[in-house]
């Protein structure tokens, strides 16, 4: 294997674990929420629920592009002579429909759609977090 090539195996390593700890983390942001415990905190908005609908997109999109760069290791792996470099089916439905999906989710569900348009502080009058206790008077 030459440099070159480890230098490609690495990157996508790279990729797919950084894409990974971002998915990772992006769930743990997502959790305390009320995207997707409704019966926790009250029944969403239709704000709420284009907001849900937008991140349930954005996952699949992570989900389909960590796959096809999982592919892309496997395949520079095996080296410029391999297999999977050389099967153009496993090419298409590995590395050019998931890029395809991947894309044409985030056309057709772009964040100016997706996302509330007006300021949402209003709806949250009167909910301040706390992270003090506050002090007490005499």
């Amino acid at each position: 294997m030459s440099t070159g090539q480890s230098i490609i195996i690495a990157g996508l390593a790279l990729h797919v674990i950084s894409l990974t700890a971002f998915f990772i983390l992006f769930l743990g942001v997502l959790w305390p929420t009320n995207l997707f415990r409704p019966k926790t905190y009250g029944e969403l908005d239709r704000e709420d629920r284009k907001t849900k609908r937008f991140v349930i997109f954005i996952l699949i999109a992570i989900l389909l592009i960590i796959g096809r760069s999982g592919f892309r290791v496997a395949e520079y792996s095996e080296g410029i002579f391999g297999t999977l470099g050389h099967n153009e089916v496993l090419f298409i439905i590995f590395d050019g429909f998931p890029v395809a999906i991947a894309t044409s989710l985030m056309v057709i569900f772009h964040p100016i759609y997706m996302l509330p348009t007006t300021p949402r502080a209003s709806k949250f009058a009167g909910q301040e977090l706390r992270f003090l206790p506050e002090d007490q008077e005499s």
